[in-house]
């Protein structure tokens, strides 16, 4: 690791040099001081100037937010949401950046079985998705073509998803009277895509914000015992015309009460709090997710099948048929958990032996 990180000092700014020779590295921050552009100056003077009422100077602030990110990899973003220029070392040490989150969780050989493409991803939770759905590849054959027709006879609008996409990048709404051929479709896509069927949500959910599909985002982990548990819920909701409700497109998150599916927060964008949604002025904190003991139920029964994955993160509508899977991730991010909570995740994640 030495001769690593030395190699890296000669490409760093001088503030973070002395972090990394200094204090002890996280396993893996290596590969992060690696990417270090002027994309992360950027984010790290955004973050700064986010900080800029919180009573420390810029130079000091500065300095702490890089020795965060060579200690613990906490990146410049995540130190704003979770609040660290007000948290002592000891509150600090109990957070767990996303990027220690993945590396925490992996234990071995066998134990993450989700693909990372997200129609191979469908195949393996397909009875749980209540809408039709296709791949669609490039070069597209004649039998591609009738697939596709098929699909799209029925329906007056579909979803284009990428296989490989995050954050609800690259997701777009295609309605079928534009008469969208495949030709034209490989034109829009990037690459290799998935189509799926436009879900109706019901109304108690899309009260919040019509225009996306707004979900609950349900994490569940199994432990080293062998049990099976929820970890935390999330009720996540679009703005202003976004197709899509994730947080890193500019969405709204909630955090929901485990016990009673009541949502009992205010809903957070980044460090921007809002009590009622400011498109449509509904409150979040005491709405009620329907039929939430029959969510918690499908949530634990898709993990139970799969046992051999350590964390599920999925994603449900509401929808006239109940709840309908969106997506399943492998690795959900807990920033927006932490943020919401103001504590960290790792005495969670150890007394549920997840790592």
């Amino acid at each position: 690791m030495a001769h690593i990180i030395e190699r890296i000092n000669n490409h760093l700014p001088s503030e973070l040099r002395k972090h990394t020779g200094t204090a002890k590295m996280a396993a893996g921050t290596y590969r992060i001081l690696c990417a270090l552009d002027q994309r992360f100056s950027r984010k790290l003077d955004q973050a700064i100037a986010a900080c800029a009422d919180c009573g420390m100077k810029p130079g000091k602030l500065k300095s702490d937010m890089l020795k965060e990110f060579a200690r613990i990899r906490i990146s410049p973003e995540e130190y704003v949401r979770f609040g660290f220029y007000e948290k002592s070392e000891k509150d600090r040490n109990t957070y767990l950046s996303d990027l220690d989150v993945v590396d925490k969780l992996k234990w071995g050989e066998g134990n993450n079985i989700l693909p990372n493409n997200k129609y191979e991803r469908y195949l393996l939770v397909q009875p749980y998705f209540h809408r039709d759905v296709i791949r669609v590849q490039f070069p597209f054959s004649e039998e591609d073509a009738r697939i596709y027709q098929n699909f799209i006879s029925d329906k007056q609008s579909f979803i284009i998803k990428p296989l490989r996409g995050t954050q609800g990048h690259g997701i777009q709404k295609i309605n079928t009277k534009d008469a969208v051929s495949l030709e034209e479709l490989s034109k829009i896509a990037d690459g290799e895509c998935m189509l799926e069927e436009t879900i109706r949500q019901g109304e108690e959910l899309s009260v919040f914000h019509p225009s996306s599909v707004n979900t609950v985002r349900l994490a569940t982990g199994r432990g080293r015992d062998g049990k099976t548990g929820i970890l935390f819920a999330l009720l996540r909701v679009g703005k202003g015309g976004s197709l899509v409700d994730n947080v890193g497109s500019g969405g709204l998150v909630s955090l929901i009460d485990l016990e009673n599916g009541t949502v009992c927060t205010d809903a957070y964008l980044g460090t921007e709090r809002f009590e009622k949604h400011p498109d449509t002025g509904v409150v979040f904190s005491g709405s009620i997710i329907p039929e939430w003991q029959e969510l918690c139920r499908i949530g634990m029964e898709i993990h139970q099948a799969h046992s051999g994955q350590r964390v599920f993160g999925f994603d449900f509508a509401w929808t006239d048929k109940g709840w309908d899977l969106v997506e399943v991730n492998p690795a959900p991010s807990f920033a927006s958990f932490q943020a919401l909570t103001g504590e960290g995740c790792r005495p969670l994640l150890e007394e549920r032996q997840l790592i």
